[in-house]
């Protein structure tokens, strides 16, 4: 973009372009100059920073803006654009986006400024865009959406009240095109200023992902709770009901983010409410009939809370996959510790039964002692395998999905689950085989300690489910991390 500047002289640019060969009605036709009240001719644009406004499909210059440099004297505003004319239609027009390169995500910005500024700080891989006025037209935002880099924009507006009716009105303008606004919070206000005071802090923000930023929604409606009163249960409600439009506007890849965001911002109000219980007054606000309440197009309280369920039913699936490889892993480890168990009991036994002319008494009872010691610590590492692998296995089996039911029966009927579906224990042999040893000839820790191993990995077979799923915490639940992660503290040879 190259900028100019409009001399602070009334006819200026008119006796240039007379002097050209242009005719004073031709540069009225053009937009550069007008009739003023006493029959005059004078330039539109006087003692201003200008810009080229270029048609996004041709990159033909089609008009100009201006920013006021007298501080707003004798009633000057602060922006100026072209006025219309038959090639600058405004509601048509973005600046910035006919220069903008291919793939550069586009952030939304108000003027002139803040887009030179966007697009100094982002070095051509972010780029400013504003209308050609406050508000973004169904054709500037049809312009914008196409320009929208996997599905999202960034919107750098000020934290005024005008800034943030702007940035309501651009959600609601983008959401028919599926496009995510993503909000650039900037402590100085706005990307000009923030390019003044600190070029390389503007730059680090823009190079945030966009798909790590808030939702513009998210930040509008924590705005809209903050404000409002908070005092009472009617108090409370109202403020729910405002943030509810938020998220009925947001579009619909935002609308699982804008429902957290939502019980996040009502327990910011009131710490005190537990996270169910703000759920629950954001749920019954969102799936309430409201008056006038627009959802974004293609969605709907059904539709999100289908969504919010598809989550809910994939964490699950997610969490009893890896539940039942970890229940694998420690049924194994246990196979493993149990042989190991028996090879040192062997040992031991054979110690016992030593010939005093081969192995002199101080050797056989350290022989004897050392065996015992590794037997024992195997058994318990046995034990406590087994054990966690009943209840992983009996975590899985309640994250089970939810039974295939008739969808024309009434929503009662449909809450049916399905019995827990787990998957088919499979008893070592090596159990059957302990519990069938002649035990006669070890001592009764060795043979207490392998019933309990036994019994341990009896507790996760099908049949112990439903006795197994109340000790596995609460339903929809994923196995807590101490479950999955390696135990510690064994006497680990089992490699050697």
């Amino acid at each position: 973009m190259r900028p100019g500047y409009a001399p602070a002289e009334w006819r200026a640019l008119t006796d240039h372009l007379v002097q050209q060969g242009a005719t004073e009605q031709e540069v009225i036709a053009a937009g550069l100059a007008r009739v003023n009240s006493t029959g005059r001719v004078n330039d539109v644009f006087r003692n201003r920073v200008v810009m080229g406004v270029r048609d996004h499909a041709d990159g033909a210059l089609v008009g100009f803006t201006g920013r006021d440099l007298s501080d707003g004297a004798h009633g000057a505003p602060k922006y100026l654009n072209t006025p219309q004319t038959a090639a600058f239609d405004k509601s048509r027009l973005l600046l910035g986006l006919a220069e903008a390169p291919e793939g550069a995500e586009v952030t939304r910005v108000e003027g002139m400024m803040d887009v030179a500024a966007v697009n100094l700080a982002g070095e051509g891989k972010v780029v400013g865009v504003a209308p050609m006025g406050t508000a973004l037209t169904d054709q500037a935002a049809e312009l914008l959406a196409a320009r929208a880099v996997n599905g999202r924009v960034r919107s750098a507006l000020d934290n005024d009240e005008a800034g943030r009716k702007a940035a309501e009105h651009d959600v609601a303008q983008l959401a028919p095109y599926g496009v995510s606004t993503r909000q650039i919070s900037l402590a100085e206000g706005d990307p000009a200023e923030a390019y003044q005071r600190n070029r390389d802090g503007l730059a680090g923000q823009l190079s945030v992902p966009s798909s790590v930023l808030p939702p513009v929604g998210a930040a509008l409606l924590d705005q809209e709770l903050a404000e409002r009163p908070f005092g009472n249960s009617t108090e409370r409600w109202q403020a729910v009901q405002a943030a509810s439009r938020h998220v009925a506007a947001a579009p619909r890849q935002d609308q699982r983010e804008m429902v957290s965001a939502a019980v996040d911002a009502v327990m910011r109000r009131d710490p005190a409410t537990p996270r169910d219980a703000a759920w629950e007054h954001v749920n019954a606000e969102l799936s309430a009939d409201r008056p006038g309440r627009r959802w974004a197009p293609g969605t709907s309280w059904q539709t999100l809370a289908a969504d919010l369920a598809g989550d809910v039913d994939a964490a699950r699936g997610e969490g009893r996959t890896e539940a039942l490889e970890a229940a694998d892993r420690e049924a194994n480890r246990a196979v493993l510790e149990h042989d190991r168990a028996r090879l040192h009991e062997g040992r031991r036994q054979q110690a016992i039964a030593a010939d005093p002319a081969d192995l002199d008494p101080d050797t056989r009872d350290r022989v004897i002692r050392d065996e015992e010691y590794a037997r024992n610590q195997h058994d318990g590492n046995a034990i406590a395998s087994t054990s966690a692998a009943a209840d992983l296995r009996a975590t899985a089996a309640s994250l089970a999905p939810a039974a295939d039911v008739d969808q024309d029966q009434p929503e009662d009927a449909r809450r049916t689950t399905a019995p827990p579906a787990s998957r088919p224990a499979e008893r070592p042999a090596v159990y059957d085989r302990a519990a069938g040893a002649d035990l006669s000839n070890v001592d009764t820790g060795t043979a207490n300690a392998r019933r309990q191993a036994s019994a341990a990995f009896s507790r996760s077979t099908p049949e112990s489910v439903g006795a197994a799923r109340s000790r596995a915490g609460n339903r929809g639940r994923k196995p807590a991390k101490s479950a999955l992660s390696p135990r510690r503290g064994r006497n680990n040879d089992l490699g050697r």
